[in-house]
């Protein structure tokens, strides 16, 4: 039983933040890349250009690193409050059924003419 219980809180949280799973993955990928390339370009420049491109490197990866802490306590914010959405929709569900009649747009429309006329 805790194993599915396990598995459900999982697939939830999956389904909740598959989009931010995703940018999390992208700038795992992109550090690693940016590491790699920027390597290899300071190894290939001179002296004075290593510096610029040194500053670059930190400055993408500690942008990235922000990013990835941004998107974990995002996830984590998430995982916390798993079924926060859906008490407001029954509240606005609510709400609509309260109303005494329920229309269209269009009958709206030719209600406010008839009243203007």
């Amino acid at each position: 039983m805790l194993k599915l219980a396990k598995y459900y809180l999982l697939l939830n949280l999956y389904r909740k933040n598959r989009r931010r799973l995703l940018i999390l993955l992208a700038s795992i990928v992109m550090m690693i890349m940016i590491s790699l390339i920027f390597s290899d370009l300071t190894g290939m420049a001179e002296s004075g250009e290593r510096y610029l491109l040194v500053g670059t490197k930190w400055i993408l990866l500690f942008w990235l690193l922000g990013l990835i802490a941004y998107q974990l306590r995002k996830i984590s914010q998430q995982s916390t409050l798993p079924f926060d959405k859906n008490v407001s929709l029954d509240v606005k569900r609510e709400q609509l059924m309260a109303k005494e009649k329920l229309q269209s747009r269009t009958e709206m429309i030719v209600e406010k003419y008839r009243k203007t006329a």
